[in-house]
């Protein structure tokens, strides 16, 4: 039988482990990669069921105001609200055309994307750094939606929520019920 020296890795000085070794290698390595997995699927279910829950129940809990009409439809009486805003309550339904004009002004690609248009947040930045200055939003009616429900600052954080939260709005709702 020939000894063989072990080098400081273990190793035999052939470089080749022995078949026990590569067992425990195995061993070692596999527990570790079930570790890393283990926790990959925690932290993806976590952020799952924070994006799940991310949207409050109702998006608005401003005061609304209020319009009195006759029966023929004339304008009686119309008041502002506390907080000196015109904010109707929910209609059953507005106009067709409205919805058309204010698709074509404020997100042409809106029955396009899904609550993001990357076309859009690309044009703005590039607007911005040309101008060095915030020029454009890129924002969709979805995120002009979630930013008008959460009154926080304009910073790039917070554009950053009003994206995922307005995906999360549009996994929720069709296009047609908002």
């Amino acid at each position: 039988m020939s000894s063989c020296k072990l080098t400081k890795t273990g190793l035999p000085e052939t470089g080749l482990p022995s078949s026990r070794q590569r067992r425990d290698l195995l061993n070692s390595n596999n527990k570790r990669s079930f570790a890393a997995l283990w926790m990959t699927d925690v932290v993806f279910l976590i952020l799952l069921l924070i994006f799940l829950f991310s949207l409050p129940s109702k998006l608005f809990v401003s005061p609304t105001s209020y319009v009195v009409e006759a029966s023929n439809g004339d304008l009686l009486s119309a008041s502002i609200a506390k907080d000196g805003q015109w904010r109707f309550p929910v209609a059953d339904t507005i106009p067709e055309k409205f919805a058309q004009c204010l698709v074509a002004f404020e997100d042409k690609r809106f029955y396009y994307h899904p609550g993001v248009d990357p076309i859009a947040m690309a044009r703005a930045m590039r607007q911005n750094f040309k101008a060095k200055s915030v020029v454009s939003g890129g924002s969709t009616i979805s995120m002009q939606v979630i930013r008008l429900s959460r009154r926080e600052s304009r910073t790039v954080w917070q554009k950053l929520i009003e994206v995922i939260l307005a995906i999360r709005l549009e996994a929720s709702y069709s296009k047609k019920k908002f």
